[in-house]
């Protein structure tokens, strides 16, 4: 949607080497997704796996991994050529639960803490979008956990609640 709505030149995709963990994608694992879109028979599949294929081949899309992402360390540990990387976005988009984790360092922070102080280390925009499946969460309004927590116990593990946060960095 970025690429072919112009908002975008290019989208830098930043995949694993291996699995860290089960659902992790693999440079492999986008290669085989656009060979499978390319050979569907249903038309808007098949556009979409071309289109795809095409971004690649233009450089619109470019795929990168790096060893960092496989590491146990926090993102306020990046190495130093992958922080400049990543110094070169405009926006920088982290996925999923784990990836949250790590921008906190696995740290139980105050519901209300401000992610933008914490994650003061990060060079560029972020946006972190994940399904809630740990107990750390920041950037609630004051008394939201309370409340979440009357409603269902369980919210910060059941997988049923997700955030979406934009850290502008400006």
């Amino acid at each position: 949607f970025l690429l072919t709505g112009q908002l975008i030149e290019t989208a830098h995709i930043h995949e694993m080497r291996q699995p860290f963990f089960v659902s992790d994608a693999m440079i492999k694992d986008l290669e085989e997704t656009c060979r499978a879109l390319e050979d569907a028979s249903a038309p808007a599949l098949l556009a979409l796996g071309q289109r795809l294929q095409g971004y690649q081949d233009a450089g619109r899309i470019v795929v990168r991994d790096h060893p960092f992402w496989t590491l146990p360390l926090f993102f306020s540990q990046f190495p130093d050529d992958l922080m400049g990387d990543l110094s070169g976005a405009d926006l920088i988009v982290f996925k999923g639960d784990a990836n949250y984790r790590r921008l906190l360092e696995d740290r139980h922070w105050p519901p209300t803490a401000s992610l933008e102080a914490i994650t003061a280390y990060m060079p560029r925009p972020f946006l972190a979008v994940r399904t809630i499946k740990s107990e750390i969460v920041v950037g609630l309004p004051e008394g939201k956990a309370e409340a979440l927590t009357r409603e269902d116990p369980t919210w910060l593990i059941n997988g049923d609640h997700g955030l979406i946060h934009l850290v502008d960095m400006g």
